[in-house]
């Protein structure tokens, strides 16, 4: 197997990945209970992941519509 070495910008969208990630299973952690089944688990996940992707590309849209090209 070779190793791939990854641009930062691909570093920093695994980065954003991770924390989405790690809050979807803290917010589990905290809501789960021993009656519950898998399914309801992976819906609470899902839902919570989805939400958090939408936020960061209303963000992402949100800034990307202004025009910067005079910044500078």
């Amino acid at each position: 197997m070779a190793i791939t070495l990854k641009r930062p910008q691909e570093i920093q969208k695994l980065r954003e990945a991770n924390i989405i990630v790690a809050k979807t299973l803290d917010y589990v952690q905290s809501v789960i209970k021993p009656v519950m089944n898998l399914l309801e688990i992976d819906k609470i996940c899902e839902e919570m992941i989805l939400s958090k992707i939408k936020i960061q590309q209303k963000m992402h849209q949100k800034f990307s519509s202004r025009n910067f090209s005079l910044a500078l």
